[in-house]
């Protein structure tokens, strides 16, 4: 079952990330070189979202009979972090906003 969704999430993000990587660059999304990174050069933003669509899609398949309000939570607060992220991704947040999401 983990081997199961280890490679049915690894085909899920990696086949969605030409798509986002597609889109990051029609809207001018990009990760640029500063003090705090580490890659060199331009980097298209959103790449979150294939992580959360591969995690939160094989979670849903494959609880089946699991699929209990412990895992709604989690669900839930994974949800909310994807939209900040993905507003901190296009807007740029400092770390204050991002916590206090204002």
């Amino acid at each position: 079952m983990v081997v199961t969704a280890l490679v049915m999430s690894a085909f899920i993000s990696y086949g969605s990330i030409p798509t986002i990587v597609k889109v990051a660059k029609i809207k001018n999304l990009y990760a640029y070189t500063n003090n705090r990174t580490f890659h060199t050069g331009t980097v298209p933003n959103l790449g979150g979202i294939a992580l959360f669509l591969g995690f939160t899609i094989t979670t849903t398949i494959l609880a089946g009979k699991y699929f209990n309000y412990e895992l709604t939570y989690i669900l839930t607060g994974l949800v909310i972090m994807f939209f900040i992220g993905i507003k901190d991704d296009i807007l740029i947040l400092d770390p204050g906003r991002r916590l206090s999401h204002r």
